[in-house]
């Protein structure tokens, strides 16, 4: 079993046409400079580094090349701290999306194959435990409806304020997903979280995938 990297991992998604934040990939301090533009997430690069929040290997919403510097060695420092043996290929930088988090997730079963889960991102999904599961694959009618079956489907739709999301666009990603899943045997677990969704996008802003191979 191993933990594809970053780059192995969207690169799946790439074929699969589902959609996610490009990712600039930072080997050393030079290439800082390949950011253009800010607001931007900068994570680690390491498929040994499985929950980033919990080493301080994220920092978000980072506003120009200075915090950006700060940002990159505080995360080389915390990760080389809290993880000495990991393998670190350097950090990636994504632009700061704006929406509401979502979780999409995928854990094979021995006896039921590709068990979907679907709910709220971020530390919601640990904290709330509120997810709805199919056993994919399945088409995008059934999608919907594990989307509304989530008891904070309010807040998808806009309560307090928030912007709604366009189910539709979640729906097709997590039928891509399903679709992914069932066609690479190889994949024992998905992670997508968070995904951010709005009303013009759904879109993965960070993915786990562990892999027999």
């Amino acid at each position: 079993m191993r933990q594809l990297s970053l780059r192995e991992s969207f690169s799946l998604l790439a074929r699969h046409a589902i959609p996610y934040t490009r990712p600039i990939y930072i080997a050393g301090e030079k290439d800082l400079e390949k950011v253009k533009k800010f607001p931007v997430v900068l994570k680690i690069d390491s498929e040994d580094v499985i929950h980033k929040s919990d080493v301080g290997a994220i920092v978000t919403n980072i506003q120009n090349h200075d915090d950006l510097k700060k940002a990159y060695h505080k995360i080389l420092k915390n990760v080389r701290e809290e993880m000495p043996r990991a393998r670190i290929h350097g950090v990636a930088a994504f632009k700061q999306e704006s929406g509401t988090e979502l979780f999409v997730g995928m854990k094979r079963d021995s006896q039921f194959g590709n068990v979907i889960a679907f709910g709220l991102g971020g530390i919601f999904v640990e904290i709330m435990k509120d997810v709805s599961l199919r056993i994919a694959p399945f088409g995008k009618r059934e999608a919907i409806k594990m989307i509304k079956e989530i008891q904070a489907y309010k807040v998808l739709e806009g309560a307090r304020g928030q912007e709604p999301v366009k189910i539709v666009l979640v729906a097709d990603l997590i039928v891509k997903a399903s679709k992914m899943c069932a066609t690479h045997h190889d994949i024992v677990e998905m992670d997508f979280n968070p995904v951010i969704a709005n009303s013009k996008q759904a879109i993965v802003a960070d993915v786990r995938i562990l892999s027999r191979k």
